[in-house]
């Protein structure tokens, strides 16, 4: 069901686990939900509760008074959504699906908390004296108008964000290199007592897989399941196994795997491996996993061990990438484009993708020319980190997708090559087309190649 949350929304959600372990309650209620969305001042829902004096600390006692007996006498380590606050989760969705979204928004879960019997919220709003069917009506109206407008939302686009990188995420999961890996996360996260899958959970299956160089590598460094449990057990503590539970990522766990994915693609893989995964929690420096494996080799050399053995696998993406690096340190910029990687396919000198362009009779120099009049040179070295333009991020996507429809382990020139020429807009077919090239050219030069 989570997947089809907006990120605002999936925020709020765990900020309502974070409120009821504040509040030492070993569940999530409704009034959490609540209390957590009453903090976010730029939502009209929170707006609303405020100008009918019910703001943040007048939500909070309330709370203390209407869960009094839900308080445990140890502080709660992890909790458990309730039946309650499972049917507001619901409820949302189908709010939003009769109102033709395709995602739960925070105004649909504001709505629900509101204006339905469903949250159990009565005792509450008595105790806040809430005028309920007043704040009922201006919600009401709010959700059926948005439901009408035919503009986009600013959360539009953050679904439609959402929707990708949950599908994304979805494909490591099922990947046939990572399978495993979360197979044993959730086994992990089933003895918990956590509803949230996090990086602790996932480093956690990926010690547990003691063969292969990544083993090797983190044994060397002194990362074992031992020490990292040790280290884990002061950080948060264990309850019993439960069972029913709603399983969504973390917001760091889904840092991590975003980055993990991103670093698979730049190494030319099409396929997201436990080293990836590692990479990507030291990458995204966020989370359980990431602080217990800097405290335990804290030099930060680790990730440059990690790669050492996946460099020996190194195919052509990797090297043309870095040859785009460099080019970008060359002409004074932070930011490497299609252009630039067009530039690394050729400085790389060899594989398909340079074949064709070579045949096409273009050259470095050529392409460095047009580049330089399209974007100008600047003096100053760049010393911070390359990233990489949306358009380039996208190449690698598309160079990706065409990688594994073609049952291939790895990306190739050719595949960059024909991702840029799928992009007419780019910079790179800009300056193609400024060398007397076009798409039909690249496009049958690339199946000439694979053809012969």
């Amino acid at each position: 069901m989570f997947q089809k949350f907006t990120e605002k929304a999936i925020t709020a959600v765990k900020d309502a686990q974070i409120s009821a372990i504040e509040l030492g309650h070993n569940k999530i209620y409704p009034e959490h939900l609540l209390w957590a969305l009453s903090k976010k001042n730029n939502e009209l829902g929170a707006k609303i509760l405020k100008m009918n004096h019910a703001a943040p600390d007048n939500i909070k006692e309330a709370i203390l008074e209407v869960l009094k007996d839900k308080e445990i006498s140890k502080p709660a380590a992890s909790v458990v959504f309730s039946n309650r606050i499972r049917r507001v989760f619901q409820k949302a969705y189908e709010i939003a699906a009769d109102n033709g979204n395709g995602f739960v928004k925070t105004e649909h879960l504001f709505y629900v908390l509101l204006c339905t019997d469903i949250s159990g919220l009565d005792a509450l709003f008595n105790i806040l004296y809430l005028d309920s069917p007043k704040v009922k009506d201006i919600m009401r109206k709010i959700v059926e108008k948005k439901s009408k407008q035919k503009e986009k939302h600013p959360e539009a686009d953050d679904s439609k964000e959402s929707d990708d990188k949950y599908n994304h995420i979805l494909s490591i999961v099922k990947d046939e290199e990572s399978a495993s890996v979360f197979s044993r996360a959730v086994a992990k996260l089933t003895t918990s007592e956590y509803e949230i899958l996090g990086t602790e959970q996932i480093m956690l299956s990926i010690l547990d897989d003691e063969t292969g160089d990544l083993s090797d590598t983190l044994k060397h460094a002194g990362i074992t399941t031992e020490r990292f449990s040790e280290k884990l057990q002061q950080i948060t503590s264990r309850l019993d196994e439960y069972e029913d539970k709603q399983i969504i990522f973390t917001p760091n766990a889904l840092t991590a795997l975003i980055k993990a994915s991103d670093t698979a693609r730049e190494l030319g893989s099409t396929s997201v491996r436990p080293e990836h995964i590692v990479l990507g929690i030291l990458k995204s420096k966020k989370g359980i996993a990431y602080k217990i494996l800097n405290e335990l080799y804290p030099n930060n050399k680790l990730e440059e061990q990690i790669l050492r053995p996946l460099e020996k696998q190194l195919n052509e993406t990797p090297v043309i990438l870095r040859f785009a690096n460099q080019e970008a340190r060359r002409l004074g910029r932070h930011t490497v484009g299609t252009e630039l990687i067009l530039i690394g396919i050729m400085l790389q000198g060899s594989g398909m993708g340079y074949s064709v362009l070579k045949d096409l009779g273009i050259t470095v120099a050529d392409l460095r020319k047009e580049t330089e009049q399209i974007l100008g040179t600047n003096e100053e070295y760049v010393d911070k980190d390359i990233s990489y333009t949306p358009r380039a991020k996208s190449a690698l996507e598309i160079a990706w997708k065409i990688a594994k429809k073609e049952r291939k382990t790895k990306i190739y020139s050719e595949h960059l090559l024909e991702a840029i020429v799928k992009m007419p807009d780019s910079l790179a077919m800009k300056v193609l087309s400024r060398l007397g090239t076009d798409e039909l050219e690249v496009r049958q030069g690339i199946r000439n190649k694979m053809m012969s």
